[in-house]
């Protein structure tokens, strides 16, 4: 059965938080790290391949997310902290670092199929967390531990809703806009708090893909590394993708945030700035995935600040299959559309 784990790895007490800078190293190192780690074996000898994995940086440490093939969720969560654990130990940039949890998250379409398939008086529980509970050998949980996991869930949302007021575009955007409905409220906040969260790890997944391609001056059709951010960019286009084209769109993707932020929000400027607020809607998807918050209630406030800030999806043409790569050039993404829009200089300087 597929099993998703979800890692959390924390550097040494009293250290400081990490900078971007560090953030994007780590990131870097721990993909590499994981591209190496194609199975991992549990104390019963049994060997579990390693589907897909992906890394995500903050400045607390980092979140490692494992796509497993195994037999038993048991037998997935020890088998991943134990081959973590492995990693952080001989990799001298993670001295001290450890596991902090290791905690298998069903992949909810797989899971829903092996229930659709049960039936009888042996069935396992339709609630996909009540079947996690008693494959964990807990057929009653008790309070405490639901406390417990109510805390993190809380805490967890509380901090997104924090972030929701850095976008000065209004909840309204978010489709908030009756000030009685809190359930809205909360939707709306938890929607904006995950754009906010989103651009750091979005940034930091950029700069870990521009030191990847930068090594060899590689393109992004020539890499064999499992970039974080690049590849969700049209797809015609990759052998473009270059060190050059990354750089400004790095500058691009910081222009945007600053759209989004600054005292007078306007969307995109530029069909680059475009294509990271894609990017960036995506990842805000992931940040809430991460944290279980991904439901009807806030796809519904990201959608509509989609609508929002997008005066048309022009730019979705770029993802159409049939598109012909050779007839465009990818450094006319960072034209502005207004003649007299302020744009950084390196931006348009299409010289290296």
């Amino acid at each position: 059965m597929a099993y998703f784990v979800h890692v959390d790895c924390v550097p040494p007490p009293g250290t400081a938080p990490l900078d971007p800078l560090q953030r994007a190293g780590a990131a870097h190192i721990f993909g590499r790290l994981l591209e190496l780690l194609d199975a991992v074996e549990a104390a019963d000898g049994s060997v579990m391949e390693v589907a897909s994995s992906k890394v995500g940086v903050h400045p607390d440490g980092a979140v490692l997310l494992l796509l497993l093939d195994a037999p038993t969720l048991e037998l997935a969560e020890s088998a991943t902290r134990t081959a973590i654990e492995e990693v952080l130990d001989a990799a001298e940039e993670f001295t001290g670092w450890s596991v902090a949890s290791c905690e298998v998250r069903l992949h909810d379409e797989l899971t829903r199929q092996s229930l659709a398939a049960a039936d009888g008086p042996d069935a396992p529980p339709s609630d996909l967390q009540e079947r996690a509970r008693r494959l964990r050998g807990h057929t009653v949980v008790d309070d405490a531990d639901d406390v417990d996991e109510d805390a993190e869930a809380a805490a967890q949302a509380t901090a997104l809703r924090a972030l929701a007021g850095r976008l000065t575009h209004g909840l309204d955007a978010f489709g908030y806009i009756r000030p009685d409905d809190a359930d809205a409220r909360e939707a709306a906040e938890l929607a904006a708090g995950a754009v906010v969260y989103a651009i750091s790890v979005l940034t930091d997944e950029l700069f870990a893909d521009l030191v990847e391609l930068a090594q060899d001056d590689r393109s992004v059709a020539d890499s064999d590394a499992e970039l974080l951010a690049l590849g969700l960019l049209p797809p015609a286009f990759a052998a473009q993708y270059q060190p050059a084209f990354v750089r400004r769109f790095i500058l691009a993707t910081a222009a945007m945030a600053q759209r989004l932020t600054s005292p007078s929000p306007s969307g995109p400027g530029s069909t680059a700035e475009e294509l990271a607020l894609r990017l960036l809607l995506s990842e805000a998807v992931a940040v809430l995935e991460m944290y279980d918050l991904y439901d009807d209630a806030t796809e519904a406030p990201l959608a509509a600040f989609k609508d929002t800030v997008f005066d048309d999806y022009d730019h979705e043409r770029l993802y159409d299959a049939g598109l012909d790569n050779a007839a465009e050039d990818v450094m006319a993404w960072f034209q502005p559309f207004q003649v007299d829009a302020p744009v950084h200089p390196y931006v348009l300087d299409h010289g290296d």
